[in-house]
């Protein structure tokens, strides 16, 4: 018993130390991420009233929908209390939600505990699963990313599809995180960051281990002159940066899913030791 609680305690602070290099990536991308989202903004401010940010693909918003995407955020491992539970019940209710609208939703899976629900705890809900997998990574990539970004971005524009969400956990602290339905696309011109948005860090206090956390203010947009020439037509320049702007979006997402996964196996091993 007491070798079993060593190993367990053991994976708790492996967890622990997770978590700071999930927090360390999110302060990393955010620079980036804020720039690009300024700039996206003082775009389409400028295209305001010419009726040409309606003709973007990625901004167009359908008259009816009639199809829905579904990316579902799951982890690689379990061990982590009922983490990927609620995550795949949510997205199971959601489903059900869409299935009484006469709506079978498109899946993309993340995470081989989703994918092992699918055929284990989904089987009485309709679904067209894409075939569209990936791995949940210890350490997040930029290439990750891009092909995620990439498959839910072809799914929205082939018109396979109306419109995306993705069901992922939100953390709030160590010992909460919520499983919530969010779309991704397609996006919205106008105030495109979360209005949740939000920085976390990991500290110590008396030798405990605690979550110190940072509400991020809306990113201003920027300011173009009216004498400043485009090389290229704004829709062109837009439709080369939206793709760039949802895979940061992404990048967050699945930071956030992450520090859940890692804070879920802390509260998990400590009951455990």
């Amino acid at each position: 018993v007491e070798k079993t609680g060593k190993l367990t305690d053991a994976m708790r602070l492996v967890a622990a130390a997770k978590v700071r290099r999930a927090q360390d990536g999110v302060k990393k991308s955010r620079p980036f991420s804020e720039e690009l989202t300024s700039m996206i903004k003082g775009i389409v401010k400028k295209l305001k009233g010419s009726g040409m940010e309606a003709e973007l693909p990625m901004l167009r918003v359908p008259e009816k929908v009639s199809q829905v995407g579904i990316l579902m955020v799951t982890s690689n491992r379990g061990l982590c209390g009922g983490y990927n539970a609620f995550i795949v019940k949510k997205a199971k209710a959601r489903i059900q939600t869409l299935n009484d609208q006469g709506i079978v939703p498109k899946l993309i899976v993340i995470g081989n505990k989703g994918k092992m629900a699918l055929t284990q705890r989904m089987y009485d809900v309709n679904f067209n699963y894409t075939g569209t997998f990936f791995d949940f990574p210890d350490t997040l990539k930029a290439n990750l990313v891009s092909n995620i970004g990439d498959a839910v971005r072809n799914l929205f524009l082939s018109g396979e599809v109306d419109k995306v969400e993705v069901v992922s956990a939100k953390f709030f602290n160590l010992v909460k995180n919520e499983p919530t339905i969010r779309t991704m696309l397609p996006l919205t011109p106008t105030g495109i960051e979360d209005p949740g948005d939000e920085t976390f860090t990991l500290t110590s206090e008396d030798g405990k281990l605690k979550v110190e956390k940072e509400k991020v203010k809306s990113t201003k947009a920027k300011e173009i002159e009216n004498d400043v020439i485009f090389d290229q037509t704004p829709d062109v320049i837009l439709n080369s940066m939206l793709p760039l702007y949802l895979n940061s979006q992404l990048l967050s997402i699945l930071f956030d899913s992450q520090a859940s996964e890692l804070s879920s196996r802390m509260t998990a091993m400590k009951a455990a030791t």
